[in-house]
């Protein structure tokens, strides 16, 4: 599997995640307890997931290339060890991570709405680390 291909199924999970907590906190609103257990369900499984990209994340940033590092740019950023994407992928997986945990939590509180918004932008900051990570 491609680097390509894995930003693209890893966009795909955070945009499943996003339907399926928003449609479920949107019928929580409406006081369907099975929304709010699907908008749970949605949150508590994301959260293995993110922490393991969190964790992904941490060792890439932790490993920056070493001696196959170049002063050009031409090969990609992984080839440079100053590149800002080392940093900004670790910060768009961590933003995921804590920003989903808002959600849940907002979600156990009754803040559906809030709730909702936590989640697209959960799945906003996974799709930018794919995107990061999906690069050269």
């Amino acid at each position: 599997m491609t680097s390509s291909s894995l930003a693209i199924a890893v966009s795909c999970a955070a945009l499943a995640y996003l339907v399926t907590f928003v449609s479920g906190a949107e019928y929580a609103r409406d006081g369907s307890a099975l929304g709010r257990a699907v908008a749970f369900a949605a949150g508590v499984v994301a959260l293995p997931a993110l922490v393991l990209m969190t964790l992904v994340a941490t060792l890439v940033r932790a490993l920056r290339c070493d001696e196959s590092c170049e002063v050009s740019r031409t090969s990609g950023w992984v080839h440079a060890i100053d590149a800002w994407q080392w940093d900004a992928q670790w910060i768009a997986a961590l933003a995921a991570l804590l920003i989903a945990v808002v959600a849940v939590t907002l979600l156990a509180f009754r803040r559906e709405r809030a709730a909702s918004i936590s989640a697209g932008l959960t799945a906003l900051s996974v799709i930018a680390w794919a995107a990061i990570m999906g690069g050269p």
